[in-house]
């Protein structure tokens, strides 16, 4: 597909730039001696305005390459993705050593604002060959300039030039407080760092709701000073942390409590959740969407549950779990409540809906020593009790006999604990958890049902992946999460 105008030259070049960090991550091709993870950095040239920044470590020498390439030796399919980048890139008429030359050790992209990306950005490196730079952009495309020893390059010269304008100022981003703290909560090393102003960044979302009639959708959701990612490599896997900051947010993260001590051993993906003090912010939000009244009605008498109703299910902690089962997997829903009585009638009545909208039917069971409202959908039913201080929806009797019973439990799971350990974090953190090995079965069962057949090339590259541990802690007005990935 050709890029139309402007957008091309700068397409092209950040497309070259992840081709070059993933083959360089490979082992092909070389790189500078100086990491992006390092002190020589362009924020000390971009403006303190600056919208957004970007900075690729782009040196396989340094110690984060080197352990994303350990990584990637483990899967069978490396040797293939390089061949094929390589293949992608001499369609266009560049090789491999082009891009070795044509990026620095380190690559910086700074967004000037964020009304139009693409026409707003600056790249920035200290490539061994301006000339391989030069030559990315095709047609001879791009302006290109020396700012304080770094070559600058844009997709226009009326870009680079108001880059280069700012640039000339004293205010500078490296110096800027806000940039400085939120950077400061990222780790020393990784292979990419990347930096928002909120402000900036809340004005251009709520800039986009508005186009789809949307506009006041964040009011009364907060002013977001900064947020930084970072995608890092580590020993047993790669991991991107996020960490968030601002005024006025009620951020509310569930802690581990009974529910999670209840779960059964052996799932396949765990979920921790609990909406607290946001439950309000989010009636407020959909009942002041335009349109909403509307189907919100529609959806209250079909369910026979306000909404209301429904947000209180989800207001305090709950845990929601997949394991494996015979036929379909088991799903289980377990909410804490402090009114169980008006919580099982919620659910009652959503059970019923379900029912009718379905053409099946409900009715009682007793499993574990509890009355259990069952709706028969065809070869599937729901079951919907309550006990103590919760509420549990679940696909299978024998999920809610575990659940109630002393056998063993996810705390005490050894595959579950090697995660948390490789992650390295602490139980009463964990948000997510899938076991992908066990997930990559489901899915297999699930292809076969269709009448399907997963190749064997991707049961291969599935086999070193553990699991993906989803953690977030919040205080106050900060907020961090991660997203970890481990390979076995």
């Amino acid at each position: 597909m050709n890029v139309p105008g402007t957008m091309r030259p700068m397409r092209t070049l950040l497309g070259g730039l992840v081709a070059a960090t993933v083959l360089a991550a490979a082992g092909c091709g070389g790189g500078g001696s100086e990491s992006a993870a390092g002190g020589d950095s362009a924020a000390s040239l971009a403006p303190a305005s600056a919208a957004a920044y970007v900075s690729v470590d782009a040196d396989r020498d340094s110690g984060q390459w080197n352990q994303l390439e350990s990584l990637l030796e483990r899967f069978p399919a490396r040797a293939k993705l390089v061949d094929a980048i390589e293949q992608a890139l001499a369609d266009e008429n560049v090789q491999a050593e082009d891009l070795d030359r044509a990026f620095g050790p380190t690559v910086e992209l700074v967004w000037l604002d964020l009304e139009d990306s693409g026409a707003h950005v600056v790249g920035l490196t200290k490539p061994d060959d301006e000339q391989a730079l030069r030559d990315v952009f095709r047609d001879g495309e791009g302006a290109f300039g020396e700012v304080e020893g770094w070559t600058a390059f844009a997709e226009d010269q009326a870009t680079l030039d108001r880059f280069i304008q700012a640039a000339s100022g004293d205010e500078k981003l490296a110096d800027d407080d806000r940039f400085q703290a939120a950077m400061d909560e990222l780790p020393d090393e990784s292979l990419v760092k990347a930096y928002a102003n909120g402000e900036r960044l809340t004005q251009e979302l709520r800039r986009v709701a508005s186009g789809f009639g949307a506009g006041g959708a964040l009011d009364g959701q907060g002013t977001l000073d900064s947020l930084a990612a970072a995608l890092s490599a580590e020993d047993d896997g790669i991991r991107l942390g996020f960490h968030a900051k601002g005024e006025g947010f009620e951020v509310q993260l569930p802690t581990s409590g009974d529910l999670v001590d209840d779960v059964p051993e052996g799932v396949i993906a765990f979920a921790h959740a609990g909406l607290g003090a946001q439950a309000d912010a989010l009636r407020e939000q959909l009942q002041g969407t335009p349109g909403a009244g509307q189907s919100l009605d529609q959806f209250e008498q079909m369910a026979g549950v306000s909404l209301d109703e429904l947000l209180a299910l989800f207001q305090d902690e709950f845990v929601l779990y997949v394991r494996p089962a015979p036929l379909i997997p088991e799903v289980t829903l377990v909410a804490k409540t402090d009114d169980a009585d008006k919580a099982r009638a919620t659910v009652d009545s959503l059970l019923g809906a379900v029912a009718r909208l379905s053409g099946g039917s409900t009715g009682t069971r007793t499993i574990a020593g509890l009355t259990a409202t069952e709706a028969k959908l065809g070869p599937v039913s729901l079951f919907g009790t309550a006990y103590d201080d919760r509420v549990v929806v679940t696909t299978s009797p024998g999920g809610l006999e575990d659940l109630r019973g002393n056998g063993g439990k996810l705390g005490d799971d050894q595959r579950y604990r090697d995660a948390l350990d490789a992650a390295g974090v602490e139980e009463d953190e964990v948000l997510l958890y899938v076991d992908v090995d066990e997930a990559y079965v489901l899915a297999e069962q699930l292809a076969q049902l269709a009448g399907d057949e997963i190749p064997a090339e991707v049961r291969e590259n599935v086999e070193p992946l553990g699991a993906v541990v989803v953690t977030g802690t919040a205080d106050e007005n900060e907020v961090s999460a991660s997203v970890f990935l481990s390979v076995d």
